[in-house]
């Protein structure tokens, strides 16, 4: 991405490494859930550096991929009355 969310690839690979470091995915799990939430263009900067972690924990407490995390998380942001 290039800028896709107000990030760079760069950041969000540096992001990726940092979690993998302070979770327990692996930095490409997490640079798939990054991907996931760049769909949702209403995430932006700072709120999507914190759904990229709540999105993690989200996984890790319910037992689902990191994916389909990042996708409910992105859902509930994009439109907070129907997410």
């Amino acid at each position: 991405t290039q800028y896709a969310a107000g990030v760079t690839s760069r950041e969000i690979s540096e992001l990726a490494e940092e979690l993998e470091r302070t979770t327990l995915f692996s930095d490409e799990q997490a640079q798939d859930a990054a991907t996931a939430l760049l769909y949702f263009r209403n995430i932006a900067e700072d709120t999507f550096k914190r759904a990229l972690r709540l999105s993690l924990d989200y996984a890790q407490a319910n037992e689902v991929d990191v994916v389909s995390a990042a996708r409910l998380v992105g859902r509930a942001l994009q439109d907070p009355t129907e997410g």
